[in-house]
């Protein structure tokens, strides 16, 4: 796994131009109804090679390890470039994703408890029915990404931006939102936001925020 996670790290790096990574980019011609006005839509297909390894890696269930209190993360996939990757119920416990490219990437019927996406970019991707318990998403970036019935039980959020993000029927009991993005989230409830640890600082739609201030205003307040 070690290998695996080395060979993704050094070939499939953010800090790369993105014209310099393995990928096939496939060019579609779209026209509208009147057939006049063609438009140009780009496809990019992920990398086989990094496809594969990752493929390898999710196929194993990896055990969770805490030291004083805090995961130790087992596998380092910090700062790769896994924009488009496709992997459903694949096997990521305690993976650190720190500052990776997941834009539009299919991770649906994952398994990523204590998981670190911090600063990760996750725009666009479909997390749909993953489950992220006890993971961190710290100051990461997941506008428009789908989390419709994610398990987000004891997830930290702080500073992240979910501007759009989909999340219906997703679990959110004693998540941690302080000073999260929460602005334009599709099919969001008060009954969904009434279970998380805290709100504080969070950025809300005024129809979900002035409810929850009334009901449940130390949700507003600091958490020590």
């Amino acid at each position: 796994m070690e290998i695996l996670t080395a060979y993704i790290r050094m070939n499939s790096n953010c800090q790369f131009n993105e014209n310099d990574i393995k990928t096939e980019v496939v060019t579609k011609v779209i026209r509208d109804n009147d057939n006049k006005c063609p438009k140009v839509l780009e496809v990019t297909n992920f990398s086989v090679d990094i496809n594969a390894a990752l493929t390898i890696i999710g196929k194993h269930e990896k055990p969770v390890t805490v030291i004083n209190g805090e995961s130790n993360h087992l596998l380092s996939l910090v700062g790769t470039y896994l924009k488009g990757a496709e992997l459903i119920s694949g096997h990521f416990e305690d993976v650190s994703f720190r500052r990776a490219n997941l834009k539009g990437a299919n991770f649906s019927y994952c398994f990523f408890n204590c998981a670190y996406f911090g600063e990760a970019h996750l725009e666009g991707a479909n997390l749909s029915k993953s489950n992220f318990s006890e993971g961190s998403f710290y100051k990461a970036h997941l506008e428009g990404a789908n989390l419709i019935e994610a398990h987000l039980e004891s997830t930290f959020f702080r500073e992240a931006n979910l501007e759009g993000t989909k999340l219906l029927g997703a679990y959110l009991e004693n998540a941690d939102f302080e000073g999260t993005c929460l602005k334009g989230v599709k099919n969001l409830t008060i009954d969904q936001l009434s279970k998380v640890k805290t709100l504080y600082n969070a950025r809300l739609d005024d129809e979900l925020r002035i409810p929850l201030e009334k009901k449940y205003p130390e949700l507003f307040t600091k958490k020590w």
